[in-house]
């Protein structure tokens, strides 16, 4: 054997793979990885999904700018009903229904009879992306909403819902008042319309405050029907025309007992509206989000804002009043 062959003879080729403990390090760094990457991920499509609900609320808001255009004022938050001197006849057509036309949903307008009550007309349950906002999977729909289409987008009522409130405590959808631009004194630009509300809404916080509430979930949800508007009868005023005439449910059965909210089932329906007496994320009857931190608001000129959920509550309800001279600028 010469000494070439022999050196060749010494080498032998290098074994192919990992073993086991290889193998175990580069899974345990692919973890880390992950692990790194995966808030980064999440926090990118939040942010993706929090532009989209921006998006929806500026629709919604152009629109109704649109509907004052063509009809010098805005839509009621909801018609439930009318009184003809002997009978209360049911209704419960929203300003989610108003405004259809103006949202590129003219065919779903043309197929609602305003002369008949909403609930029972198809409809009650068409989706339309552009009241949803995608970071709330919420309740099952439409199974859990009892085949009503929610809205995430609420209109500002004011501090409470009787229809005889104070012009101080007056929203720009205050029952039984169809308001005009022109009605809010305290401008446009310092005048939230338009709210975002959870599928479920939120409990748990004393009135006053704000983000310290805790979710609903379950057979305790309060979910705002886009299409179809129940009132709430807790007090004398509460689910009454300005005749004091008792409305009823969409159904067209009476009110018997309070709620008064139409409760089919669980969880319960409620009227397209928030009242700001309960703070941001504090109350089922007040504007929340599962937004990190706020929640979106349209303002009466049309902007849309991020609104701090740790904002003083006091300002909160001058920015939901039309008429209260108060001075609270939009940051």
């Amino acid at each position: 054997m010469t000494m070439k062959s022999k050196q060749k003879s010494r080498f032998k080729p290098l074994a192919m793979g990992f073993t086991l403990i290889e193998l175990l390090v580069v899974i345990a760094i692919i973890a880390i990885l992950v692990a790194l990457l995966l808030p980064a991920v999440q926090q990118a499509r939040e942010a993706a999904r929090r532009s989209t609900c921006k998006s929806n609320l500026k629709n919604v808001a152009l629109a109704l700018h649109n509907y004052h255009d063509s009809h010098s004022i805005m839509p009621p938050q909801g018609i439930y009903g009318s009184w003809d001197g002997t009978t209360m006849s049911a209704s419960h057509h929203t300003w989610c229904s108003m405004v259809l036309p103006y949202m590129d949903q003219a065919g779903l307008y043309e197929s609602i009879n305003f002369d008949i009550p909403a609930w029972g007309q198809g409809h009650v349950n068409q989706p339309v992306s552009a009241f949803r906002c995608p970071s709330d999977t919420g309740v099952a729909v439409p199974a859990g909403t009892r085949n009503l289409t929610p809205t995430n987008y609420a209109a500002n009522e004011g501090h409470h819902w009787w229809s005889d409130a104070s012009a101080a405590n007056r929203g720009v959808f205050t029952k039984g008042i169809e308001a005009k631009l022109s009605d809010i004194l305290d401008g446009t630009s310092n005048t939230v319309m338009i709210a975002e509300v959870t599928t479920g809404s939120y409990a748990g916080g004393p009135g006053n405050t704000n983000a310290n509430g805790r979710p609903r979930v379950g057979a305790e949800a309060v979910f705002r029907s886009a299409f179809v508007a129940a009132t709430f009868t807790n007090a004398v005023t509460q689910g009454r025309d300005g005749a004091g005439n008792l409305y009823l449910h969409p159904d067209g059965t009476a009110i018997t007992s309070p709620p008064g909210w139409f409760q089919g089932a669980n969880p319960h329906h409620y009227a397209p509206i928030y009242m700001n007496h309960g703070g941001i994320n504090t109350a089922w009857s007040g504007a929340n989000s599962l937004h990190t931190g706020g929640i979106h608001v349209a303002l009466a000129d049309g902007a849309v804002k991020f609104m701090n959920e740790n904002i003083d509550w006091g300002q909160w309800r001058a920015f939901n009043s039309i008429a209260g001279s108060e001075d609270a600028p939009m940051e």
